[in-house]
């Protein structure tokens, strides 16, 4: 993949591209392949997407993993995204609320998990594409 200059999309993807780095590996372990790729490169590649893909969904994960099951926040975590929507940052947060930013960094984190986002600007976006703020 590096010589194709393809890393990046194997990274952005992690556990989503492990079933085609698979298919490459087999590949690359026949016979008959001469290509600039090493069995061992493809692997540690592999393993890198896949120990990447325990805490990040990809972007197909996420375009094309629509689930029917209904994303349900705490008070907490459905205040603590309001407070982003409406630009707060933690320190302004703490100071309004007197929870510690540890704490609203906990509930941002487990919202950020259940809403299967990574960002506040991406969980803000996906809570109020879900109607669970406004």
């Amino acid at each position: 993949m590096q010589p194709y200059g393809f890393v990046r999309v194997v990274a952005d993807e992690g556990e989503d591209v492990v079933p085609v780095l698979k298919r490459i590996l087999s590949k690359v372990c026949g016979k008959e392949y001469t290509g600039p790729l090493t069995r061992a490169y493809v692997n540690a590649v592999m393993l890198a997407a896949h120990s990447f893909g325990v805490g990040h969904k990809g972007y197909m994960t996420e375009a094309g993993g629509k689930t029917d099951k209904p994303v349900k926040l705490s008070k907490q975590q459905t205040l603590m995204l309001t407070l982003l929507a409406q630009g707060y940052k933690n320190a302004e947060i703490s100071e309004m609320t007197g929870l510690s930013i540890p704490t609203i960094k906990s509930h941002t984190s487990l919202a950020y998990k259940k809403l299967g986002v990574n960002s506040s600007m991406d969980a803000v976006l996906k809570a109020k594409e879900l109607g669970l703020i406004k």
